[in-house]
């Protein structure tokens, strides 16, 4: 699947699927002299006359991987590749709509670690992370975390176009970052930066994103 950013910037950027969804909206609100900067990355649920039809008592995290998992299955994904139940995106005619819930929070810290808030759990990016290698862009290093699944993936850190790799021997590429050299696009959606995730990645798609977005703020930031 692959993901269109509204904007050049990933921190402030609707990010719609090739079917025009708009599953993701990642925001970052400017900040006052040694304030500290967040991001909030939201995750759309399905809704009909904008009202949320999930059920309250389940799990936010739940409902939104639902969300997901049914526009994955309108496509014909492998089901060995979704964990979860969903409804379909379309379900008895009604329309996905794109209803926002809170995802993940980033705060970057200057003088502090940096935390990402997720899952209900809150973890510093220097325990997320561990640098590995050295990349062409600069003295950067190559990051790697441990996703969801228990396996290890590795950013591979490039100026323009990052990608991500499985961490072993295969160094299978899970996702990529495409950025076009010019920014001034008029149809994002044709020509404009995207993140693409290969089916590989799909059962971690949560994962991919969130750290995806952590590790641009040190581009565009």
């Amino acid at each position: 699947m692959r993901l269109f950013l509204s904007s050049p910037s990933a921190l402030n950027s609707y990010y719609w699927t090739e079917a025009g969804h708009p599953l993701y909206k990642v925001e970052t609100p400017p900040v006052t002299l040694g304030g500290t900067r967040r991001t909030f990355i939201r995750r759309a649920v399905e809704t009909v006359d904008g009202v949320w039809i999930g059920d309250e008592k389940r799990e936010l995290n739940e409902e939104l991987n639902d969300s997901l998992t049914s526009y994955l299955q309108s496509r014909s994904a492998s089901p060995s590749s979704i964990s979860t139940s969903s409804y379909s995106d379309t379900n008895d005619g009604r329309t996905f709509e794109g209803h926002f819930a809170h995802l993940a929070h980033i705060e970057y810290g200057t003088f502090k670690p940096s935390r990402i808030l997720y899952a209900g759990q809150e973890v510093h990016a220097s325990n997320l992370f561990r640098s590995q290698g050295w990349s062409w862009y600069g003295l950067s290093r190559h990051k790697v975390f441990r996703a969801s699944d228990g396996c290890e993936y590795r950013w591979v850190i490039s100026s323009q176009n990052p990608k991500l790799v499985s961490n072993d021997s295969s160094k299978t590429v899970i996702a990529r970052f495409h950025c076009p050299k010019s920014r001034f696009i008029a149809k994002p959606e044709l020509f404009g930066s995207s993140l693409q995730i290969y089916p590989e990645g799909e059962h971690i798609f949560n994962d991919i994103l969130i750290t995806f977005v952590y590790l641009r703020e040190a581009e565009e930031g």
